[in-house]
C-alpha cells in the first residue's frame, strides 16, 4: 500500500472516530462545548476528506504511470476510501439531526411533595396540551413534547379541593428546549426551576 493510500484512509477515518466520539459524549454530559467541538469536527472533517479525495487522485495517477503497479489493489484501496468518505458525510448528518431534536424536546417534570394526590395534571399552551394524569403523594410525572408556537406554559390540576392554573415557564416558542422541573411542596405552593 502506498503512503498516498495509506495517509487517505487516515484522512478519511479521523473524523468520523473523532465525530463520533464528541457526539457520544455529548450524548452522556450534555457539556455545551461538546456541540462547538462538533460543528468545529465538521469544518475539520471536511478539509479532511477533501485531502483524502486528493490523496486518492494522485494514488490513481501514480498508480497508471507505473506499468507494474497491481492496480487492482489500488482500486480496492480507493474504493474503500470512498466508501468510508461518504460514511463521513452520512454519519455527519445523523449526529446533526440528532443534536437538533434533542435539543428542541421541551421536557417537563412534575413533583407532588404533598400529603395529597395531584390529579388531571396538565400542561397547556405553545401549541402543547401534555396530560401527565394523576399524581399520587410522593410521586413524580413526566412528559417530553415539542413546542409549536409562541405562548406560555400553564400547569393545570387539581389538589385537594383546590384547583391550580399557574404559569410554569413565561415563554417558550418553537424549537425551543428545555428541562423544567415543576414542585408542589407539602404547603399547596408550585415552584418551577
Amino acid at each position: 500500500m502506498s503512503k498516498l493510500i495509506k495517509a487517505a484512509w487516515i484522512l478519511a477515518a479521523l473524523p468520523l472516530v473523532i465525530g463520533v466520539g464528541i457526539f457520544v459524549a455529548w450524548l452522556v454530559t450534555r457539556a455545551f462545548w461538546l456541540m462547538y467541538a462538533g460543528m468545529l469536527t465538521i469544518y475539520a472533517g471536511v478539509a479532511s476528506v477533501f485531502l483524502a479525495i486528493v490523496c486518492v487522485i494522485a494514488a490513481i495517477i501514480i498508480a497508471k504511470m507505473q506499468k507494474e503497479s497491481p492496480r487492482r489493489r489500488v482500486s480496492h484501496h480507493v474504493l474503500g476510501v470512498l466508501i468510508l468518505v461518504i460514511s463521513n458525510f452520512i454519519a455527519a448528518g445523523v449526529c446533526v439531526v440528532a443534536v437538533v431534536v434533542i435539543q428542541t424536546r421541551y421536557t417537563i417534570t412534575v413533583v407532588n411533595q404533598s400529603d395529597q394526590p395531584l390529579q388531571d395534571v396538565s400542561v397547556l399552551g405553545g401549541g402543547v396540551h401534555a396530560y401527565l394524569g394523576d399524581i399520587p403523594p410522593g410521586g413524580t410525572a413526566s412528559d417530553s413534547f415539542w413546542i409549536g408556537s409562541d405562548g406560555e406554559l400553564v400547569l393545570t390540576a387539581t389538589h385537594g379541593s383546590d384547583n391550580i392554573d399557574t404559569i410554569v415557564d413565561d415563554y417558550v416558542t418553537n424549537g425551543m428546549g428545555a428541562d423544567l422541573h415543576v414542585t408542589l411542596d407539602k404547603a399547596g405552593e408550585v415552584s418551577a426551576d
